[in-house]
């Protein structure tokens, strides 16, 4: 256990600053200009000291305010935590003040899927959860060809199918229920099973994602509950029917949604059983207006 919570620290805080393989330039131009602070804020991060890391990359900027590289990280911090358009506006002014064009080009592309959001008519199906440690669940959804499986994988992005054959056979749109989820490509991956199809978060994420594993269910295209407070004080109060709900801290690393139970607690993956036993049981979904998932028994 103590190696995978070692493990599970030290990508927390590489995904975080590295912004997965899209960004790596990104962070080696920030370590070697300033490599103190990046160094310190890796170390909080890595021990779910969220807000004090965000403390520290804002007095960095305050202190170069003119330095491309600080700026950026920033900007990707802040989208890690579903800031987006705080951390669009950092990333036009790091290319102001001499960022790498093509760098935080990569960067917004890998955020593009996460931020964008999909309309059309709410939707619930049955989900059956995922005690695997690698996948949330699956469900069933169509295609103009027939019914497929579909199975959450946070550590994915987009659509992976088995086959060509299968690729064709997913199209160009799933339905879930009567709500149309795009297909932009899906592309082949042996590992995945054949006759499954398999997402990541990006593709979810924008259609207002809720899991109900009371119910066992998962809806699409409902923002929020009825039921839910507007405010802190009320989230912290409880739902409906005297129910408690909690607000549990994230860090969206692209690919993958880790989660900090509290502060000093290290980031641990929704899918790995850390993740799970915070969330078994609730109704959850995730809140990117304020940087929480959002659990509710």
């Amino acid at each position: 256990m103590r190696a995978r919570h070692a493990a599970v620290a030290g990508c927390a805080a590489a995904a975080l600053l590295a912004a997965g393989a899209a960004d790596r330039p990104l962070r080696a131009q920030a370590t070697s200009a300033r490599p103190a602070t990046i160094s310190d804020v890796d170390s909080l991060l890595a021990n779910g000291r969220l807000a004090a890391a965000e403390q520290l990359l804002f007095a960095a900027v305050a202190a170069r305010p003119r330095a491309p590289e600080v700026r950026g990280a920033l900007a990707w911090y802040l989208a890690s935590r579903g800031r987006f358009v705080i951390a669009d506006v950092l990333f036009s002014e790091a290319l102001r003040f001499g960022a790498d064009s093509g760098v935080v080009a990569r960067a917004r592309a890998t955020l593009a899927p996460y931020r964008a959001r999909a309309e059309g008519p709410a939707a619930a199906v049955p989900f059956t959860l995922s005690e695997d440690g690698r996948t949330l669940g699956w469900f069933d959804a169509r295609s103009s060809r027939g019914p497929l499986r579909v199975t959450i994988d946070p550590g994915a992005t987009g659509f992976a199918v088995a086959s060509a054959t299968e690729a064709r056979a997913v199209g160009t749109a799933l339905w879930v229920g009567e709500r149309k989820v795009a297909v932009a490509r899906a592309v082949v991956d042996p590992a995945v099973p054949g006759g499954e199809v398999r997402i990541g978060l990006d593709v979810v994420l924008g259609h207002a994602m809720r899991f109900d594993e009371r119910t066992g269910s998962l809806s699409l295209g409902d923002a929020t509950p009825p039921d839910a407070p507007g405010d802190a004080a009320g989230a912290a109060a409880g739902g409906a029917g005297g129910g408690t709900r909690l607000e549990v801290p994230f860090v969206l690393t692209m690919p993958g949604l880790w989660l900090v139970e509290r502060p000093g607690a290290r980031p641990v993956p929704v899918e790995s059983p850390w993740g799970r036993s915070l969330l078994r049981g609730s109704r959850w979904w995730v809140d990117l207006g304020r940087s929480v998932v959002v659990v509710e028994r």
